[in-house]
């Protein structure tokens, strides 16, 4: 398997790490026309599947998390706001991941 995700590596700054369900939040690789992109992900076999195979429960913790650390970096100035989350453009279409767009 060649996930990038399975195991994550830390190229960038973590913003969240959750150790209990191995989902990390971190400042995505490619910003893609926005200021900054937060990448909220699982790790590992649990996590390596497609987003549309995740339940509700699960979307809506990811989405959540990226939400909480989006607003962090707004309260704290890091960024002006959050433009939207992104769940339906993957680079790695095998493993369900959602990006907070920041501006």
């Amino acid at each position: 398997m060649n996930c990038p995700f399975c195991p994550i590596q830390k190229k960038t700054e973590w913003y969240l790490h959750d150790t209990v369900n191995q989902v990390v939040a971190c400042e995505d690789l490619e910003p893609r026309g926005y200021k900054y992109r937060i990448l909220v992900v699982g790790s590992g076999p649990r996590w390596h599947r497609h987003w549309k195979l995740y339940s509700k429960e699960e979307r809506d913790f990811l989405i959540g998390l990226a939400k909480v650390a989006a607003q962090h970096h707004i309260r704290t100035g890091k960024a002006k706001r959050l433009v939207g989350i992104d769940t339906e453009h993957f680079k790695v279409s095998s493993h369900g991941h959602c990006q907070a767009l920041m501006k």
